[in-house]
Formats: C-alpha cells, sequence, structure tokens
C-alpha cells in the first residue's frame, strides 16, 4: 500500500514537470513537412533553422515557416534568426507583428507564469509525499492489539 501511493505521487511529481516550450513549433514545423535543425532561444534571439523534408526550398518557405513561429512558438522573443534550406534571414519581432498581425496572448505569457500552478502543486505533493514518509504511524499499545480486547482462551503458558 505505501509503495503504491509512492509511487503514485512520484507520476503526479513527474507529470507537473516543465514542458519543452518548443514542442509544439517542432511538431507544426514536421507536420509542415520541414525538418528542424536548430531550435533555440538565447539572450532574446529565438534560432530556428529548418530544411524541406522533400522538394527544393523556396522563398515562400521563410515566409511560411516564420508564420508558423509566430503563431506556434510559446514565448517572446526580441528578434527571429531564420535559416531556411541554408538561407538565412533575420527580422525584429515588430517587423512580425506589422506584416503578420497581434499575437494570440497566451503566446506572449511568461514561462514563470504558465508554470506556476504546475509548480505549486508539484510542490505541495513533494510535501505530502515527505511527510506521508517521516510521520511515524500510531499504533495500539501491546503490539498492534488494542488494549480492550481480551482473549476468550488465553495461550496457556
Amino acid at each position: 500500500m505505501r509503495l503504491s501511493v509512492i509511487l503514485a505521487l512520484l507520476t503526479l511529481l513527474v507529470g507537473c514537470g516543465t514542458v519543452d516550450p518548443t514542442a509544439e513549433l517542432r511538431r507544426e514545423l514536421d507536420y509542415a513537412g520541414y525538418q528542424v535543425q536548430n531550435l533555440a532561444l538565447s539572450a532574446n534571439t529565438l534560432t530556428v533553422a529548418v530544411d524541406r523534408k522533400t522538394g527544393q526550398a523556396t522563398p515562400q518557405d521563410q515566409l511560411d515557416v516564420a508564420q508558423l513561429v509566430w503563431r506556434k512558438y510559446r514565448g517572446r522573443f526580441g528578434t527571429l534568426t531564420l535559416t531556411v534550406a541554408g538561407h538565412q534571414a533575420s527580422v525584429t519581432s515588430g517587423q512580425l507583428e506589422m506584416e503578420l498581425g497581434k499575437r494570440d496572448a497566451d503566446l506572449e505569457s511568461r514561462p514563470a507564469a504558465r508554470w506556476s500552478i504546475p509548480l505549486v502543486v508539484g510542490a505541495a505533493l513533494l510535501v505530502g509525499l515527505l511527510l506521508y514518509l517521516r510521520l511515524p504511524r500510531r499504533r495500539a499499545p501491546g503490539g498492534g492489539r488494542h488494549p480492550s480486547v481480551q482473549l476468550q482462551n488465553p495461550p496457556a503458558s
């Protein structure tokens, strides 16, 4: 029983962990026919490098990938550095907004705000697990027998 409770709590804790913020964008790019070579955010610059899975890359591919990034990437960035089949371009988020319109507000939320609830739930579960493991169990005196229970025929001495 105790082991199953511990395993259930650990499973919940793992489920509350942080998810890669680029996972959805990677899936969308893959679904659209692009092989992701690099996808990273550093110093407010989002770097995306892709190749076409089939066929030759066209100038339209850069616009298509930029649109996918703008519509699917969960997080803020100041500059998008985009490389499609070796052709590189950089564009600011302001330029993308002028060209493609405003982003969904949920995409702009800060990671701390998105993960605060799972973090609090995970911390509460961890505290509960630690308390469960550390608190001694209350046992009836006399080796587990309740003191008011008298045996009818006590064992012979």
